[in-house]
């Protein structure tokens, strides 16, 4: 809902014409998200700190091939 106010109505949307790379081809919905909102409010999850999850199909592992993974430097 928040990407159709300024891309249009659903209908319209084509993922191999947005200008972002989709690897996966397609656009979210709200339930791919919510899911792993899911996941992290399990108590199982408890021991999950200090971590980026990208819920994005892609798009920014094709954006930014070269920054990941960095090596570890202590």
């Amino acid at each position: 809902p928040l990407m159709l106010g300024s891309t249009g109505k659903r209908e319209d949307l084509d993922a191999d014409a947005f200008p972002t790379p989709m690897p996966l081809g397609i656009f979210g919905e709200p339930d791919d998200i919510a899911f792993w909102v899911q996941q992290f409010l399990k108590p199982e999850a408890r021991y999950t700190t200090g971590a980026v999850l990208y819920v994005d199909g892609g798009t920014d592992a094709a954006m930014r091939t070269d920054a990941y993974p960095t090596p570890m430097t202590f």
